[in-house]
């Protein structure tokens, strides 16, 4: 078989849509898939263009491409199509310019279509944004509650006839409720990551230590930490975020938490 007529039954047995642009934005060709996909006819096949098939917001980006003068291969290229209806088609395609005697005289365009993978790529996203909607909702309502029962409590803490061992109680109750309000907050700064990393900073690693430090020391307060370092305030300098504070703060957490002294040296 010729090469060329093998050439002609790729380019209309296949599912992608190819296409040769002129330099006045009008087609030279436009293999089968194209014409059923965007729901042409042979007929109309010369009244289609730039302007027609391509979403108007789009239009600009692709003359520019075809009208080039380069030997450059422009692949990657994501885009929208219309159909004859209306219908936006997303497409992703790359475009390589057909020279005749060192002239450009065309544009040969491969699409595939990214409709689906769009469509999955939006759900995702309306899910993600409403789940974060709800993390907020459920962080910033939980703390609400919570630093209104520890309010409550240190009320009734004021009590004098209460037994001393109802007071002890009372405390690991408050305790705890801090402990959950932490959490809350870990989740928070959790989902804040997980949409965008945060900006790196330059961070004072002594300050970073004694925040965590002291973060630390709330969330036990029945013991006692006492921190030896010879790190100096001002000596050292790391590049890094605003969660570093954490990272000290989850090493001294756990050295309290699996201590079984009361009085605890690091």
């Amino acid at each position: 078989m010729d090469p060329m007529q093998i050439a002609w039954h790729l380019m209309e047995g296949t599912n992608d849509i190819i296409t040769s642009i002129n330099k006045d934005g009008t087609f030279s060709y436009v293999n089968r898939a194209l014409m059923e996909k965007l729901h042409y006819s042979e007929s109309e096949i010369d009244t289609l263009s730039i302007g027609t098939i391509f979403f108007p917001g789009e239009q600009k980006k692709i003359k520019a491409i075809v009208t080039k003068d380069t030997h450059e291969i422009i692949s990657d290229v994501q885009t929208i199509m219309v159909t004859k209806e209306g219908e936006m088609l997303h497409v992703e395609g790359a475009f390589s310019p057909f020279f005749e005697g060192g002239k450009k005289v065309s544009t040969i365009a491969l699409f595939r279509d990214i409709s689906k993978q769009k469509k999955m790529e939006e759900d995702l996203e309306r899910e993600r944004n409403q789940t974060e909607f709800l993390i907020d909702i459920m962080t910033h309502d939980l703390a609400n509650i919570h630093q209104e029962i520890i309010s409550m409590l240190d009320f009734l803490i004021l009590n004098e006839d209460l037994p001393n061992e109802t007071v002890g109680i009372i405390k690991e109750g408050i305790s705890e409720i801090e402990r959950a309000t932490r959490l809350i907050s870990s989740v928070r700064k959790i989902s804040i990551v997980s949409k965008a990393l945060p900006d790196l900073q330059c961070m004072d690693i002594s300050l970073a230590l004694l925040r965590g430090a002291i973060q630390a020391r709330l969330a036990f307060p029945e013991k006692t930490l006492k921190l030896v370092t010879d790190v100096e305030h001002g000596e050292y300098f790391v590049v890094a975020d605003e969660y570093l504070v954490d990272i000290f703060y989850s090493l001294l957490h756990n050295s309290l938490k699996h201590s079984k002294k009361k009085d605890v040296t690091i």
